[in-house]
């Protein structure tokens, strides 16, 4: 029962495409189909420049932050809040992470 159910769908699907082949829109379906299948592999190759991009530029903004932020906590420390000699390298080496301890 269900091989004759499979060869019915195989019969209506062949002459289906018989139907579309007749009509002359094969050539026209396939370029349809082409186009869209470029389109799909340069807006793919496009999305992951772009992602590329948007990772370089986040590294390098966190790194500029990072290292702006840390060459001025020893002038913070010592001038803004007035702490002695050895803690304000101390505390920017803890905020680096080099611990000295």
């Amino acid at each position: 029962m269900a091989a004759a159910e499979e060869s019915e769908n195989e019969r209506s699907l062949l002459i289906s495409d018989n139907s579309v082949y007749n009509h002359g829109s094969v050539k026209s379906l396939a370029s349809t189909i082409s186009s869209v299948h470029n389109m799909n592999h340069f807006t793919g190759r496009g999305q992951k420049l772009f992602a590329t991009l948007c990772i370089l530029i986040t590294e390098l903004c966190e790194r500029l932050g990072f290292y702006g932020l840390t060459a001025n906590l020893v002038l913070l420390c010592s001038h803004g809040l007035g702490l002695s000699a050895p803690w304000p390298s101390t505390i920017t080496l803890i905020f680096t992470g080099w611990c000295i301890f």
